[in-house]
Formats: C-alpha cells, structure tokens, sequence
C-alpha cells in the first residue's frame, strides 16, 4: 500500500495525465484504500489521509465552478446562435420583401409601357381604319357618280327613242 507522501504525488501525476472528474474519482477510490489499510508502526496515516481528502474536495469544487462556468458559456453561446439565426431570417425576410417590392415596381412599369404601346397602336389601328373607311367612301362616291351618269345618259337615250 502507500503512504500518504506517495498518495500527494500519485495524486500530481494524475492529475497531469487525466481529466477532471475521472482523476478525482480515482484519488478518491485510492484515499479510502488507504484509509481503510494504512499505517506506519501501528499509527493510523489520518491526518494525511484527512488532507488529502480536503485537497480532493477543494479539486472537485474549483472543477464543479468550471463545469458550472462552462455550462453558463454553451448555454449563452446557444442563446447567441439563436439570436443569430432570427436576425439572418428577419434580414433574408427582409431582403424576400425588397426582392418582392422590387418585382412589383418592375411589373408595374412594365404594364405602364405595354398600356403606352397598345394606346400607340390602337391609335395607328383606328388611324388606318379610318383612312381606309374614308378611301372607300370615296370610291362609293365615284362610283355612285358614275353609276348615276350612266343611269342619266341611258335614261336621256331612251327618251330620245321614245
């Protein structure tokens, strides 16, 4: 078994070579091994056994405030990555209505122009139909000029045969 000196320094060496809560659970199984089965010359090693205990002790507290430090980070750390993530959709919701505003005036002005063009060419429509409705009412005219000489000089032809 060993004494409390080799304990203090088992307890160096594990410390450096493990983490955290292992590392004091082992120093703990060991310290009462020793405690139950230690002693020099019929003397009981409880007084080392007694600091080495308070020292496990004060190791687990500053642990325990680690882990409790370390826990408080990751929860603020989460608490930051959802506070992220809500400005990254407000802005991407954001940018979804200025993409959407934007469409609107872009649609909007692409109706103004077609309106414009159709006024355009509804206007050269009705412009040639009436030129058109003009032209032909003019030839009605011509014709009808024409068609009531003829009907004048075969009505003055036959009266001179009568």
């Amino acid at each position: 078994m060993r004494t409390p000196k080799q304990l203090e320094n088992s307890d160096n060496t594990y410390s450096k070579n493990k983490i955290g809560d292992e590392t004091l659970v082992e120093d703990l199984k060991e310290l009462n091994e020793i405690s139950e089965t230690s002693s020099i010359d019929g003397l009981s090693s409880s007084c080392g056994s007694c600091c080495l205990s308070q020292n496990i002790i004060e190791s687990l507290k500053q642990n325990m405030e680690k882990l409790e430090l370390k826990l408080k980070n990751n929860s603020l750390e989460i608490i930051n990555l959802k506070l992220e993530k809500k400005i990254q959709k407000m802005n991407s919701d954001c940018e979804h209505e200025n993409e959407i505003k934007n469409l609107k005036q872009y649609f909007q002005q692409l109706i103004e122009e077609n309106i414009e063009q159709l006024k355009v060419e509804n206007y050269v429509y009705l412009k040639q139909k009436d030129e058109k409705i003009n032209s032909l009412e003019e030839e009605i005219k011509k014709v009808n000029c024409r068609t009531a000489s003829k009907i004048l000089t075969k009505k003055s032809k036959i009266q001179k045969n009568i």
